[in-house]
């Protein structure tokens, strides 16, 4: 009925996975981004296992860093962090998400960099970064992760049809700090 149904695409995906077949759940994950990117937040974890189950941890690096230029307004650092520092280390995860706050400050990097914290520090000074990823994770939990783009209406949970005004897909991740 509808070719470019984002649910469609990822059920399809979910089978192909389901039947070990990486390679072509990776290709109908990646159609997404043609289909409709503001859904690429939600299949993240899904592309990772696809190129995971395939080793193919360059290729994914290399993808996420084209996907972001090309989708610079998507909230993807947070898994694109996560893939840098399970492949390429720590290390390389920080320098990653602080170059990114410093083009574009976020709740959301913010709290990404604050999770990277280490314990073994000051006792007063993990107590001032333990009250401020408190208030950062407070304020990022606060937002909504879905807003359809009809009516308004905000959820944290996916609805592919708005419980408010009846549309189908207009219900797409949200991700607007909170002085929007």
């Amino acid at each position: 009925y509808d070719s470019d149904s984002v649910r469609a695409t990822i059920i399809l995906a979910d089978l192909a996975m389901e039947a070990s077949d990486y390679r072509k759940a990776r290709r109908l994950l990646q159609q997404i981004e043609k289909q409709d990117a503001e859904f690429l937040p939600v299949i993240m974890d899904k592309l990772v296992e696809c190129h995971d189950q395939q080793d193919e941890a360059e290729a994914l690096l290399e993808y996420l860093d084209n996907l972001e230029f090309r989708q610079n307004d998507l909230p993807l650092l947070e898994s694109h962090a996560r893939v840098i520092e399970r492949y390429k280390g720590r290390d390389d995860a920080i320098a990653y998400v602080m170059g990114k706050l410093k083009k574009t400050p976020s709740l959301q990097g913010m709290n990404q960099l604050l999770s990277y914290k280490d314990s073994d520090s000051d006792q007063a000074d993990n107590k001032l970064v333990q009250g401020l990823a408190s208030a950062v994770e407070l304020l990022w939990k606060d937002q909504s992760a879905y807003q359809c783009k009809q009516c308004g209406f905000k959820s944290n949970t996916l609805y592919w049809l708005c419980p408010s005004c009846h549309n189908w897909g207009a219900v797409k991740p949200y991700s607007c700090e909170p002085t929007c």
